[in-house]
């Protein structure tokens, strides 16, 4: 009798016998031999937690690096703080005992590159010691801090002394002596014929600011009012020399009455001058210096006189007196020539007169004016300042001045 179940159980059997048969006959073929004694040649191991060194020759992707024994040491390279290190960083050549080294060996490379893509208030490389207080700086603005907080003064601002064992070369680029640049030091080159000059900023008794000449600590030039201090390093008998020029009268104005006549003023009076060469024992440790100013010139139109020029003096030792101011278009009679200092040994050479109203000559005092303008203003040292032609004014005379020498 005919049993389909049984029937249906058998071939499923024989189906599942043939495909067991046909898998392992598969897999039998697939087998391949080992090509060396084991355990050469075994399958490598994969990264685990075990205490081995273990070595992967791909790449390796993970958010987060972390010290197994201290967590707080870690590398996050899309964190905003991307590593936290506890030792030393060493980057080419030998292991040294500092905590950053960059050894560039035969690399033609930067050794060190910092930059960015946009401006901040932030400095490019600031280092300070145990307590905050600062050493260096590279701030944003390319300036560099020595010991400064905030941002350094100039392109290099030093706080303390600075000690060269070469050459500090100056510029000659600064113009301006006020208070902003005050203890300035710049450096001028002369033309043919002429000496080089090395000036520094400083504010004199009155609060004025002006460059004074620097050739060496025995010589001062004193421009504006100012005190001298003597200078260490000479003896007594060293013989100081001193000179002083008074300053220039300014010239008169021209006389330009409606319908005229028009009459033209006359050129101011040259400062005098003194000198006297005296031991240093016999001058004081401070010395008050008067430069004297030069005389206003002369208002044109009414045909005022021009202004006296001031006298220069060293305290009571000597006085170049000014020259006097120019007569206006009204008088025509040129400035008076100041007066050297004759005492006490004291050789002085009175200034010339200023040009009388014509073109008269007047010496070293200034001459009458030309060509529908002011006068000229003098010439330093003391020099007088011209006389102006009709409807002018009248030149300037020139400050006064005074040297003083270790010889």
């Amino acid at each position: 009798m005919f049993q389909p179940q049984k029937t249906i159980k058998n071939l499923a059997f024989i189906v599942s016998v043939f495909a067991i048969s046909f898998s392992l006959s598969n897999f039998i073929l697939a087998w391949t031999e080992p090509t060396a004694t084991p355990p050469g040649n075994n399958v490598s191991t994969p990264i685990n937690e075990g205490s081995l060194a273990q070595v992967k020759n791909g790449d390796l992707s993970a958010t987060s690096f972390f010290d197994t024994t201290d967590p707080t040491y870690y590398i996050n390279p899309s964190a905003p703080l991307s590593a936290n290190l506890k030792g030393d960083v060493q980057v080419g050549g030998a292991i040294s005992a500092t905590k950053l080294t960059i050894d560039m060996q035969t690399s033609t490379a930067e050794g060190l590159h910092i930059s960015r893509t946009a401006s901040g208030p932030n400095s490019y490389l600031n280092i300070k010691d145990e307590d905050g207080n600062p050493i260096f700086k590279v701030h944003e603005s390319g300036k560099v801090g020595i010991g400064i907080s905030g941002e350094p003064g100039a392109a290099l601002d030093v706080n303390g002394d600075i000690k060269a064992s070469g050459a500090i070369k100056l510029g000659d680029t600064a113009s301006t002596c006020n208070e902003t640049t005050r203890g300035t030091t710049k450096y001028v080159q002369g033309g043919t014929g002429v000496a080089d000059s090395v000036y520094y900023c400083k504010k004199n008794v009155a609060d004025a600011y002006s460059w004074e000449g620097v050739i060496s600590p025995g010589i001062q030039i004193f421009t504006v009012s100012d005190t001298w201090i003597k200078p260490s390093g000479y003896s007594a008998d060293d013989l100081v020399s001193i000179q002083c020029w008074g300053a220039g009268g300014g010239g008169g104005g021209a006389y330009s009455p409606a319908g005229g006549p028009y009459l033209s003023g006359s050129g101011g009076g040259g400062g005098g001058y003194s000198s006297i060469q005296v031991p240093s024992s016999t001058v004081s440790l401070t010395v008050v210096v008067t430069v004297g100013l030069g005389g206003v010139g002369g208002v044109g139109g009414v045909g005022s006189d021009g202004g006296d020029g001031g006298d220069s003096s060293f305290g009571g030792v000597l006085t170049a007196v000014g020259g006097g101011g120019g007569g206006g278009g009204l008088s025509g009679i040129g400035g008076i020539g100041g007066t050297g200092d004759t005492a006490n040994g004291v050789g002085g050479v009175a200034g010339g007169n200023g040009g009388n109203a014509g073109g008269v000559d007047g010496g070293a005092g200034g001459a009458v004016s030309c060509c529908f303008h002011n006068g000229s203003s003098g010439e330093v040292p003391g020099g007088g300042g011209g006389g102006a032609i009709p409807a002018w004014s009248g030149g300037s005379g020139a400050a006064g001045y005074c040297i003083v020498t270790y010889l």
